[in-house]
């Protein structure tokens, strides 16, 4: 017998049956995420010989023209460790909640 089309909860879980717009999409949503992982590392790696032969230079040109520099980016944070530490009720009363959710695959 095949499966129902529409979801069916079941606790906390549903049971999709065969849906091929959630297929479609998780298999774009996994492709995504290698093809994702693969560019940050080729992005990383471009980086570090970027870097190097920039040296201590701000621009590098190539055949005359500026085509990279190092950008700075200046922010102050807060130490929240010395922050509980010292003032513990400030503290407790500035933290707000970071929680959130995401997809993620789990086979």
């Amino acid at each position: 017998m095949a499966k129902a089309l529409t979801p069916t909860v079941k606790g906390k879980t549903v049971e999709l049956g065969f849906d091929s717009e959630v297929r479609e999409a998780l298999r774009v949503f996994k492709e995504s995420l290698r093809i994702k992982k693969e560019a940050d590392k080729a992005k990383a790696e471009a980086e570090v010989i970027l870097r190097a032969k920039l040296g201590d230079a701000e621009f590098a040109t190539i055949s005359g023209e500026i085509n990279f520099k190092i950008a700075k980016v200046e922010k102050l944070n807060p130490n929240l460790t010395k922050l509980l530490e010292e003032f513990p009720q400030v503290y407790k009363e500035v933290m707000v909640d970071g929680s959130y959710d995401f997809i993620k695959t789990v086979n």
